[in-house]
């Protein structure tokens, strides 16, 4: 698992939140949760078996509390207590315009995986036939000869030469004149592309074997020669019914996206996007200066694993010379489109490069994606609250999760800095916190009910995972687990009564 660096997260958020006047008054939704679903109620805060497992699963837990036994999942239970608990004493504290920004990117980001959801994942089955056709190729892993072509004019080309019989090699070589031709493997279950999947796995393929270009998920074209194949073939019928359950999963995962990209097909129809020049080459200049950076600094591949990353603020278009904020920047759907309002997408929405490692000569050209993604979203977004989404309790949990986090992570560094400590001296700093949260449990303890029976069910893993969304604007499910207490006593509160209980 690759790891970067800690970073000093908090005093950045308390710098975003210090020059504020308004202090926290939240004001919250009733949402209608099913009793055997909620491990903790702290005052009018939840936290869910499903948030349980994310926040112990989902991310990096500390050594003291890694393990599956009963203690460690105690010490889980504090911390996640313990986080709520912050929040409600955060009631000096205000978030900046920055980070508010960032709460409305994640709530709308949920509302549009509700859509993916509604139009994409619902309902979802794969026959039995085209479960049989893949589960006969899924066990190969291709090698192949393949080239990444820039547009549809060229694979159109590409097409036509192979119609009048020219070989793969005779117009590789007339269109590329390189020395070799790129190969690489691919594989069922490794492969996340569904076109590729599609075009490799729904039949046999023969050696030396020529497709025709098709379009691969990032926009371009993939043109492809099989050099051959080996096969892991499942030897138990134990294996083969996991395996073959394991095709299914990937299947239906396809076919959502499949439908999903239907739907926002239809949505996006005859909305066309141009760039204005000058600004379009400035905000090139801009972003790849930041993106790219040196090959040790890659913010794109940053933004992915550290989640600290996704908080603190991105450059804007502020940094460009003779900035202002009405200056046209691209026609789309029939109107055009500032750069302040670009900005203000962005600002909530940060941009998402199809691909993660970029060259500079290709940086333009996944720009113009990102925009035109980010244009896709901003639709898919004004959908959602169109169908009333931004009230959905799917959608509302995740608004209120992230916001107790900020809220609490600005709580626990205002303690710290009135003891002259920082996050990075951990002993000290757990030393100090557990104090505090063992004085919040007691303060609040009449206020918390915890659902024993459910937490006693919950299972956990004590292998180090990362979950992520590459492809989102905001790529961790979850926030950072919160150090705050090794304490794995529950001397506090009461246990809540299921009324279903016989």
């Amino acid at each position: 698992m690759t790891k970067y660096p800690a970073r000093i997260i908090f005093f950045t958020l308390l710098l975003l939140y210090a020059c504020s006047k308004e202090v926290n008054d939240i004001s919250r939704s009733p949402i209608e949760i099913p009793e055997d679903n909620i491990i903790a109620k702290i005052g009018d805060k939840i936290i869910t078996v499903e948030e349980f497992i994310k926040r112990s699963e989902y991310t990096v837990r500390p050594a003291y509390c890694r393990g599956d036994n009963i203690i460690h999942k105690k010490i889980i239970l504090n911390s996640l207590i313990g986080e709520k608990l912050l929040s409600l004493e955060a009631m000096d504290i205000s978030l900046s315009p920055h980070l508010m920004k960032y709460l409305k990117g994640r709530k709308e980001q949920a509302m549009r995986e509700l859509i993916f959801y509604e139009k994409g994942d619902k309902d979802v089955q794969i026959s039995p036939a085209t479960l049989n056709r893949f589960s006969s190729t899924a066990d190969r892993k291709y090698k192949v000869q393949f080239c990444r072509l820039p547009d549809s004019r060229v694979a159109d080309e590409i097409h036509h030469f192979m119609e009048q019989g020219f070989s793969y090699e005779e117009i590789f070589d007339a269109a590329f004149g390189l020395d070799s031709i790129p190969e690489r493997s691919i594989d069922f279950f490794s492969e996340e592309d569904p076109f590729i999947i599609e075009n490799i796995f729904s039949e046999k393929l023969e050696k030396n074997e020529v497709l025709s270009p098709f379009k691969a998920n990032d926009g371009s074209y993939l043109w492809i020669k099989v050099k051959g194949w080996t096969k892991t073939p499942a030897i138990t019928a134990s294996s083969q019914k996991v395996i073959r359950q394991d095709i299914n999963e990937k299947l239906n995962r396809l076919e959502a996206v499949r439908k999903y990209n239907e739907y926002t097909a239809g949505l996006m129809a005859g909305k066309k996007m141009d760039l204005i020049e000058p600004a379009f080459s400035r905000l090139m200049e801009v972003a790849s200066n930041y993106y790219l950076g040196s090959v040790n600094d890659n913010k794109l591949i940053e933004a992915i694993w550290n989640i600290d990353e996704e908080i603190v603020e991105k450059p804007d278009f502020a940094e460009m010379e003779s900035y202002d904020e009405k200056t046209p920047f691209m026609y789309f759907d029939e109107r055009t489109w500032s750069i302040g309002e670009i900005q203000e997408l962005i600002d909530s929405h940060p941009l998402v490069f199809r691909k993660k490692r970029i060259k500079k000569n290709e940086f333009p050209e996944q720009l113009k994606f990102a925009l035109a993604d980010l244009m896709r979203d901003h639709y898919l977004t004004a959908e959602a609250y169109k169908m009333g989404y931004d009230k959905h309790h799917s959608v509302l949990l995740e608004e209120y999760l992230w916001e107790d986090h900020l809220y609490a992570s600005l709580k626990k560094e205002q303690i710290l800095e009135k003891k002259e400590l920082s996050v990075q001296n951990n002993e000290d700093h757990l030393n100090v916190m557990g104090d505090y949260i063992g004085m919040l449990q007691e303060k609040y303890s009449r206020q918390i009910t915890i659902n024993f029976r459910q937490f006693n069910k919950i299972n956990l893993s004590h292998i180090d995972m990362v979950a992520l969304k590459p492809s989102a604007p905001y790529s961790h499910p979850v926030p950072s687990f919160p150090i705050l207490t090794q304490d794995h006593s529950i001397d506090y509160g009461k246990e809540i009564s299921l009324s279903t209980e016989q």
